[in-house]
């Protein structure tokens, strides 16, 4: 496993790793939050760069925050993305949950997110 440091002074293991894991644990069926259908998204080094076309809006993202919507669309719901980032990142949870709601606030504002079924998981 090949590790690198991260934000806040934590080594983040392998992405192909965290991926299986990812997969492993999403619950299917979930009413949650995705990427409106009028964002384009590419991924840098530095985290995730986002094109709204509709808006004519463009948005970077740092690495954590590249994460957070990762896991926004693979079905996770706020608490345990907050837990997540709580724990790679070696951060309390009192600030992952404040840094992880204000981000999927401003992400809403902006139309960057959209819900995905009958109901919103957040």
């Amino acid at each position: 496993m090949s590790r690198f440091p991260g934000p806040f002074g934590a080594t983040l293991p392998d992405t192909a790793q965290i991926s299986k894991q990812i997969h492993e644990t999403v619950e299917p069926n979930k009413s949650m939050l995705n990427t409106s259908d009028s964002v384009r998204s590419t991924r840098t080094e530095e985290g995730r760069i986002l094109l709204d076309v509709c808006h004519g809006q463009m948005f970077c993202l740092n690495v954590v925050g590249s994460r957070i919507l990762e896991l926004i669309e693979l079905g996770w719901d706020e608490a345990r993305i907050a837990e997540e980032i709580s724990h790679v990142y070696a951060t309390t949870i009192e600030v992952a949950r404040t840094d992880v709601h204000d981000f999927i606030d401003a992400l809403r504002r902006h139309s960057i997110l959209q819900a995905n079924g009958p109901g919103d998981s957040f």
